[in-house]
């Protein structure tokens, strides 16, 4: 721990080699572990009031992606896999284990790729909004990814870009807002590093699961609807014990749309 922010979270600086990575925590240190991986292109902020909540219970772990909110960028390419390192990293700065953890869309990628190059940082799995790449094919051949890419948003102006994605992410125009106003950090080139990561990302193993189960949680209205609808269909046929939950009128960022909703669906859900 390096100090406490203003609203009572421990700050902590992690080193990834010459990587300044950020991390924040909240709750008994000596609870269990709930660790929180937020979207592509946005940062860890938007889960905070949350957290309180869930401190009740146990170690919540927060951190921004590197290149996203307080964290510096990779030195290396932008990859689920090198984000997957980063966030070893941070578990084992705070000596973190055994974590239940929440997976937000690109998050959601890396916390499963982090899971299972370290089994024993991850024993349970929330999937919100996220795709798997375990159980799938990459969305695209990656040799396609780059043209996608550049023909959705590479000839956008920043500006443009951050209105279309928060669009993509948001049915309240409050969360809209939000989404544009925490993708400001990552810049244009992090955002299309991170979309050309997220379509690419490829860890194929039929063999691999996560000890303690996984559960689903998606916004019914996610713009990201028919790929997010066959990642959950293989998840539960890899998990049949899995637990669904669709929180109606919310996008893909359902906890901006939704966040009442999305609360208790996570209390459901940690029960």
């Amino acid at each position: 721990m390096t100090g406490l922010d203003g609203e009572g979270f421990a700050t902590h600086a992690v080193r990834l080699g010459e990587v300044r990575l950020a991390a924040w925590s909240l709750g008994p240190a000596d609870g269990p572990v709930l660790l929180v991986c937020h979207g592509g292109a946005l940062d860890h902020a938007s889960f905070r009031p949350f957290a309180r909540a869930w401190a009740e219970r146990y170690r919540v772990i927060l951190w921004d992606l590197p290149g996203h909110g307080q964290s510096e960028g990779l030195r290396e390419p932008f990859t689920a896999a090198a984000c997957a390192r980063a966030l070893g990293a941070v578990m084992d700065a705070l000596e973190a284990r055994d974590a239940v953890t929440l997976g937000f869309s690109f998050g959601g990628v890396v916390a499963q790729m982090a899971a299972r190059a370290r089994p024993e940082l991850v024993r349970r799995f929330i999937a919100y909004g996220c795709l798997s790449p375990h159980l799938g094919a990459p969305i695209i051949p990656p040799a396609l990814a780059p043209a996608l890419v550049k023909s959705l948003f590479g000839l956008r102006s920043w500006a443009a870009i951050r209105q279309r994605f928060g669009a993509l992410c948001c049915v309240t125009e409050d969360g809209r807002r939000r989404v544009e106003q925490d993708m400001a950090p990552v810049g244009k080139a992090g955002f299309l590093a991170m979309a050309r990561a997220n379509l690419t990302a490829s860890d194929r193993g039929g063999d691999f699961r996560i000890p303690g189960g996984v559960d689903l949680l998606a916004g019914a209205l996610d713009s990201n609807a028919e790929a997010i609808r066959r990642t959950f269909r293989a998840f539960e046929a890899a998990y049949p014990a899995a637990r669904r939950i669709m929180i109606d009128g919310a996008g893909h960022c359902a906890h901006l749309d939704r966040p009442d909703a999305f609360a208790d669906a996570m209390s459901r859900l940690l029960d």
